[in-house]
């Protein structure tokens, strides 16, 4: 439970505020900050997850195989398509 809250709360900022993280590490400020709130919609994606396995957990792994098959296997074909 403690999981899918922390992953709530971390997509849920990085995507209202992706610089913050750059702020925060005394890093230059991202110049496509985009990419780090499309991982923040990716991280509150787990989030809901982690929350519907502590919900039920008798569907057990379910949910983050099919987020796998969604989210993973496309970037997978695209990487071997590159070679």
């Amino acid at each position: 439970m403690a999981a899918g809250i922390y992953n709530l709360l971390w997509g849920a900022f990085s995507v209202l505020d992706p610089q913050w993280f750059f702020r925060v590490s005394d890093m230059p400020a991202a110049h496509h900050p985009q990419i780090f709130a499309s991982l923040g919609m990716v991280i509150a994606l787990y989030g809901i997850l982690y929350l519907e396995v502590a919900r039920v957990p008798e569907r057990g792994w379910w949910p983050f195989f099919t987020l796998y098959l969604i989210d993973a296997w496309p970037a997978f074909r695209g990487d071997l398509a590159r070679r």
